[in-house]
C-alpha cells in the first residue's frame, strides 16, 4: 500500500484525508474533498484515465452530459483505498474534483443485537 501512495505522490498530488490521486496542482477548496482542478475537464479526466490505464481497481460511469455541464464517477473496487469514488465535474468553465470518502463496513459482530421488545 506505501508503494502505491508514493507512486501516486510522483504521479501527481494526493488529497491527503484519502490518498485520493489528485490532479497535480489541484487547488483544495472550502469543503473537504472538494479541489479545482489545474486544467481543463478533458485533460483532467485523460490524467485520470492515464493514472488508472493498465492498474486497474476503478470502473468508469458517465454522470451527465449537457452543454454547459458535464461529469463521470471513477468509482474505486479495491476495498482497501480510502476513497470510494472521484467525481469531475464541470460547471460554466469551472472543473472541479470531489473525492467521496470510503464509508467504513461494519460487520455483523459489531452491530448491535436485536432482542425482541418487553411488553
Amino acid at each position: 500500500m506505501l508503494a502505491v501512495i508514493l507512486m501516486l505522490a510522483l504521479a501527481g498530488d494526493v488529497d491527503q484525508a484519502t490518498d485520493a490521486p489528485l490532479v497535480p496542482k489541484s487547488v483544495a477548496m472550502a469543503e473537504p474533498g472538494r479541489f479545482q482542478s489545474s486544467r481543463s475537464y478533458e485533460r483532467t479526466v485523460d490524467y485520470y484515465r492515464r493514472l488508472f490505464r493498465g492498474r486497474g481497481g476503478v470502473r468508469w460511469r458517465p454522470i451527465v452530459s449537457l452543454p454547459k455541464l458535464r461529469a463521470v464517477h471513477i468509482a474505486s473496487t479495491d476495498e482497501n483505498t480510502l476513497w470510494d469514488g472521484i467525481n469531475v465535474y464541470e460547471n460554466k468553465g469551472d472543473v472541479r474534483i470531489y473525492v467521496l470518502k470510503r464509508v467504513p463496513k461494519t460487520s455483523p459482530e459489531s452491530e448491535p443485537s436485536k432482542s425482541p421488545r418487553a411488553r
